[in-house]
């Protein structure tokens, strides 16, 4: 999955394996809790009161985040599985109206996406 930082305008490798999007949702839900008890936009100690918040990437990449960006994250990771599903049934569409092999050979699947 592929996240974008909103503030500084950076896109990310996030891995999406099970475990990972469990940890996410649990990140979104503490995320929430902080804002629900007053954690402010730019304030990285909303997990922890000792350590900023830092969230790890596919690459090692530490992203620093605050609550509001750890329920962005979250919410793009929603929006991600129906996106792929989209481009996939193009793909599938393309490829059934494909007239010879070389259509097929030739289609570009980073088109639409």
């Amino acid at each position: 999955m592929l996240a974008i930082n909103p503030h500084r305008l950076q896109v990310y490798r996030i891995q999406s394996r099970q475990s990972d999007r469990e940890n996410v949702l649990g990140l979104a839900m503490a995320a929430q809790s902080a804002i629900l008890a007053g954690a402010q936009p730019g304030n990285l100690r909303w997990l922890t009161l000792d350590q900023d918040f830092g969230f790890i990437t596919a690459d090692n990449t530490i992203i620093p985040m605050d609550a509001f960006d750890m329920i962005a994250l979250y919410r793009q990771g929603l929006a991600f599985k129906p996106a792929a599903t989209f481009h996939a049934c193009a793909v599938k569409d393309e490829v059934l109206a494909a007239t010879s092999d070389a259509d097929v050979c030739t289609f570009n699947l980073e088109s639409g996406w």
